[in-house]
């Protein structure tokens, strides 16, 4: 039988209403049938999951496991969930998960590496660095490899991945300076020679990106990377003068050997040392300082030629003058430039100040002619009129820029007084002109202003300076009375200069001086401790201007004493160690009119008490 057949008897067998309707009672649905809950056991059960797991339930081992594969976007949002949910987990499985995610950072894709360096940076904050200094160095390698990538896309990635390590890691990072700087410094830059030193900045990476965004992107983080040398070089001096500071005797015989661990040494051998192994440990300690020395001078080497040439490319020729100064006008982008320049060569100053004399010489020797061609001769700068007036390209005047040069400047002809000649009208000139226009509201500016004027009041250089030194000092002294402020912090540093200065007290420079500070002592209701310090250092010293100040005002200063004046930046331990300081001043006067009257309006309390004593042992002796 066909198929057609057998269709068409079924449609013959089946029931058909042809127009028909269905009784009332069979046209009701049926709605007394037995029903039962459902209920879903499984719900109801705690679960408990024995490994680390996201909402997703997937474990650390699987998401490492898919990223290994397929880097897949599941598995890393999965990553951070544990890296956030479970920190206790994470820590377990912390060198696993640094190796895959630092893996990423050499991958093709680019949303990989900028997802790696996501979760990189979330981990180092999750994780402190003392347990992050073992899988450090897996981190570095995959570093080095992504800054010397075939591919440049890799390489510009890779500045991202240093920036996560300076950001959270920056002693680790100086730790691995060597490892890190070389490669970093062939990214970024390429050497003019082969047999020479000498570097010249690349000017793009890829052909991405413009020349001057290149430039400040790269010069910033070297920045960072040096002040973090900086730094660590300069803890490590600290550490080790600590250490040399607890000698012990060997025997009767011999001195103190420092820089060892004699006592542990002591109590094993107790009096039976090789004095031999000693002298072979500190010889080794030796050569390794004199190998870390030579390092920071061959890094120096290679990045101050590197900014003398990226600066040479940027310098404008135009001179014009500006307020009857012969300055050089700059354009915005190349005063950021500068700052950024002399940021990093202020820094370079700071690893050379951690080596001996001989390389400090060797320093100055090679540098300070080519810094005086590429940056003093056209000094100072200023912006043009077109550009913007931005705090980080240091305003119209570049002002940080300038006062970092002449900072600079100071530090290299310090050593080389000769030297100095040729430019200095022009560098103090712009110094004077700094300080008529002093501000308090910036601090970088007040940071910068503070750093030169130590350095000139410094032995070395006052020596070298005398002159000018004295000139600046004069106008310090007269802004400072033209101001008034007993909290300026020109105040505070001409109070300083006095206290380390051994130049005569007696000198009448101080006249115009004295004045102000003594009327902070009768007048303000808070007192700076330098200014205490100052008037009783110059009292001491014998300054006249100085005793005929206090025979006229020294009954003001012990009435507003005991009124309860309040002194600002006390630390000390004995709260009335600079009140008694103050009512020392007493001894200084020598009207025993005053001092009767003094005495008569004297209390109980302890200052008081003390202030009755002064007089006493003042009128004996008269």
């Amino acid at each position: 039988m066909g198929k057609h057949k057998k269709f068409l008897k079924s449609e013959k067998a089946k029931v058909k209403l042809k127009g028909t309707k269905l009784k009332a009672p069979q046209n009701v649905t049926k709605t007394d049938f037995k029903v039962r809950k459902i209920v879903i056991t499984e719900q109801l059960r705690n679960v408990q999951v024995k490994e680390p797991g996201t909402r997703k339930i997937h474990s650390v081992n699987d998401c490492l496991a898919r990223l290994k594969n397929s880097s897949s976007a599941e598995a890393i949002s999965n990553l951070k969930d544990i890296i956030l949910g479970q920190p206790e987990d994470f820590q377990k499985h912390l060198e696993s998960i640094i190796k895959v995610v630092a893996n990423l950072s050499l991958s093709i894709e680019k949303n990989d590496r900028k997802e790696c360096f996501k979760i990189l940076d979330l981990i180092c904050a999750q994780t402190i660095e003392q347990n992050m200094r073992p899988f450090f160095p897996i981190l570095v390698t995959f570093l080095k490899c992504a800054l010397t990538h075939i591919k440049p896309a890799i390489q510009q990635d890779s500045l991202l991945m240093l920036d996560v390590l300076l950001k959270h890691a920056p002693q680790l990072v100086a730790s691995e300076k060597d490892n890190i700087l070389r490669p970093y410094l062939d990214m970024v830059s390429k050497m003019r020679f082969e047999e020479k030193p000498e570097r010249t900045l690349s000017l793009q990476l890829g052909n991405k990106i413009i020349s001057m965004k290149w430039r400040k992107s790269v010069l910033e983080r070297l920045i960072v990377f040096l002040k973090c040398i900086a730094t660590q070089d300069k803890e490590n001096q600290k550490c080790a003068l600590m250490y040399q500071s607890h000698h012990i005797p060997v025997n009767q015989k011999d001195e103190y050997l420092g820089n060892l661990y004699t006592q542990q040494i002591e109590l094993y051998f107790q009096n039976n040392i090789p004095i031999s192994a000693i002298e072979r440990h500190l010889k080794t300690e030796n050569n390794q300082q004199n190998a870390s020395n030579v390092k920071i001078s061959k890094y120096i080497d290679m990045i101050m030629p590197l900014m003398f040439e990226t600066w040479v490319e940027l310098k404008p020729t135009q001179k014009s003058s500006v307020d009857n100064e012969n300055s050089t006008s700059i354009s915005h982008e190349d005063s950021i430039m500068l700052r950024i320049i002399m940021d990093i060569i202020t820094e370079l100053f700071r690893m050379i100040e951690s080596t001996n004399d001989e390389m400090k010489q060797k320093f100055l020797q090679k540098n300070l002619e080519k810094f005086e061609l590429h940056f003093v001769s056209s000094f100072p700068y200023y912006q043009n009129d077109s550009s913007p007036n931005s705090q980080e390209s240091g305003g119209p005047r570049c002002l940080y820029q300038n006062l970092s040069i002449s900072i600079i400047y100071l530090a290299f002809v310090s050593k080389h007084r000769q030297r100095f000649w040729k430019h200095r009208q022009r560098i103090f000139a712009f110094v004077k002109d700094c300080i008529l226009k002093w501000k308090l509201k910036d601090v970088e500016f007040n940071k910068l202003m503070k750093k030169f004027i130590r350095l000139l009041f410094s032995n070395e250089v006052r020596k070298v300076l005398p002159h000018e030194s004295k000139e600046i000092f004069d106008e310090l002294i007269q802004k400072c009375n033209a101001d008034q402020s007993s909290y300026d912090p020109k105040l505070a540093l001409v109070c300083e200069i006095i206290e380390k200065s051994k130049s005569d007290k007696k000198a009448s420079i101080y006249a115009e001086l004295v004045p102000q500070l003594v009327q902070v002592l009768s007048q303000k209701e808070f007192i700076p401790i330098h200014i205490i310090k100052t008037v009783s250092t110059l009292a001491k010293q014998g300054n006249q201007v100085v005793y005929e100040n206090l025979e006229n005002t020294i009954y003001d200063i012990i009435k507003h004493l005991l009124s309860g004046v309040k002194i600002s930046g006390s630390f000390d331990s004995v709260p009335h160690t600079w009140r008694h300081e103050i009512a020392n001043l007493i001894f200084w006067v020598n009207d025993k009119e005053i001092l009767t009257k003094i005495n008569l309006n004297l209390g109980n309390d302890p200052t008081s008490r003390y202030i009755q004593e002064i007089i006493k042992l003042k009128l004996n002796s008269c």
